[in-house]
């Protein structure tokens, strides 16, 4: 559903216009995601929501060992999940 969005955004406001959509995903649509996530969804990579709660207490138990973080909740979610995009899903939650 997510990449439909985009797509038909794109189509509306350009490939190039990544802030906008992102701001719009927000807005309109209630959906947190970054203009550089937009962009990779639109490109086909995979876009992974991590869960707050799985996150914090994965966290919890080993605590800024993000490569350890990243492996676990792959495991969990069965698709790769990089250690910046979990370190970065933390930082959100901690400034919220």
């Amino acid at each position: 559903m997510l990449r439909e969005i985009i797509n038909k955004l794109v189509n509306k406001y350009g490939i190039t216009n990544w802030n906008k959509i992102s701001i719009i995903l927000n807005r309109k649509y209630n959906i947190n995601i970054t203009s550089k996530e937009c962009k990779e969804v639109y490109d086909n990579k995979e876009y992974i929501s991590i869960d707050v709660n799985l996150l914090l207490n994965i966290y919890e138990e080993y605590p800024n060992q993000w490569n350890t973080i990243s492996d676990v909740i792959s495991k969990f979610y069965n698709k790769k999940v990089t250690n910046k995009n979990c370190y970065k899903e933390y930082l959100k939650i901690i400034r919220d």
